[in-house]
């Protein structure tokens, strides 16, 4: 689903000003993937299809801006990360660019010192990784930036406990 299927899912409008409520009361908000987009929605940037489906295990960039702050530094240990989404979103205005990757120019983002919005994905696990490739197989599809279930669950195995390693100590720095 997207930020633009409210028709089908009714939840999202009020889930959108559930967030805007809560950037606006100064408190601290992780945003991941489908999070990350509704994040970048509540803040007035447009959220639309991505020019390919990224779905598998690709490297994370931090950028420059990235690398110059705490959290943007822990992003860029993370190395390889999952990618499982169809849409992007521009960045926010007064948001810092934390991370891209080669198939999605806006992988993560932090809005003042609490909002932090991720489009990849740290927090799966094996178990989850093979319900992915189970629930969501019609996502798919072969293209240059889509990995077949086999190869995503053989490479969940070794990456998936680092990379919660990695959100912990990220919730960690970030405000609470």
């Amino acid at each position: 689903m997207g930020v633009g299927d409210g028709a089908a899912h009714p939840w999202l409008a009020p889930e959108l000003q559930h967030i805007r409520a809560a950037i606006a009361a100064g408190r601290s908000l992780l945003g991941v993937c489908l999070g990350a987009q509704l994040i970048a929605a509540a803040l007035g940037a447009a959220v639309y299809p991505n020019p390919v489906r990224e779905i598998g295990w690709f490297p994370l960039h931090p950028t420059p801006a990235g690398q110059g702050h705490p959290l943007g530094a822990v992003l860029g240990a993370a190395g390889t990360v999952l990618h499982w989404h169809g849409d992007t979103f521009d960045l926010p205005a007064g948001a810092l660019h934390l991370a891209s990757s080669a198939a999605c120019a806006r992988q993560a983002f932090l809005y003042g010192d609490r909002v932090l919005a991720l489009q990849c994905h740290l927090e799966v696990t094996p178990a989850a990784v093979a319900a992915l490739c189970t629930h969501a197989s019609a996502d798919l599809v072969p293209g240059p930036w889509v990995q077949d279930a086999a190869s995503l669950q053989a490479r969940a195995a070794t990456h998936c406990a680092p990379l919660q390693a990695l959100l912990e100590t990220l919730l960690d720095r970030l405000p609470g």
